[in-house]
């Protein structure tokens, strides 16, 4: 089973939101003035600092990472990969349909192997979510 160091799948999974800050942020409109910074500069200032702490932090602590298992690595960013896929198709479908989905995918990915259990709890989990934001306290988050 190969392994890989732990800190540096985190250093880069870090660095790449650092990356997806800054790109998500020069997409925002400009400054008015030329004094103003604009709605820009606060998200690219703090994503360039988080990114040089990253650097250095990997630098000095280089020769202290633990390895883990690459499947588990793979499983988290496949884990991590279903629950953008939930939120997309809370988007579409709307949140009631698309949370059995999730919650069963989230039990499964924490090592819960009872099907029959996870479907029911992620049907009741659905219904009570149902029942207290639409009939209790009547915030329409969508409709079955």
């Amino acid at each position: 089973m190969k392994r890989v160091p732990l800190g540096l799948v985190i250093y880069f999974s870090l660095l790449l939101v650092g990356i997806i800050a800054i790109i998500t942020a020069l997409t925002f409109p400009k400054a008015l003035s030329q004094y103003d910074i604009g709605p820009a500069g606060f998200p690219i200032t703090i994503a360039i600092t988080m990114i040089a702490l990253i650097v250095l932090d990997a630098f000095f602590s280089f020769n202290t990472k633990s390895d883990v298992k690459l499947d588990e690595i793979v499983l988290a960013f496949l884990f991590l990969l279903a629950m953008i896929s939930f939120v997309q198709l809370a988007n579409y479908l709307g949140f009631f349909y698309s949370l059995p989905f999730a919650s069963f995918i989230g039990l499964r990915a924490l090592g819960s192997r009872a099907y029959i259990i996870n479907l029911i709890y992620s049907i009741m989990i659905t219904a009570i979510f149902w029942g207290l934001f639409e009939k209790i306290l009547l915030i329409p988050l969508s409709s079955f």
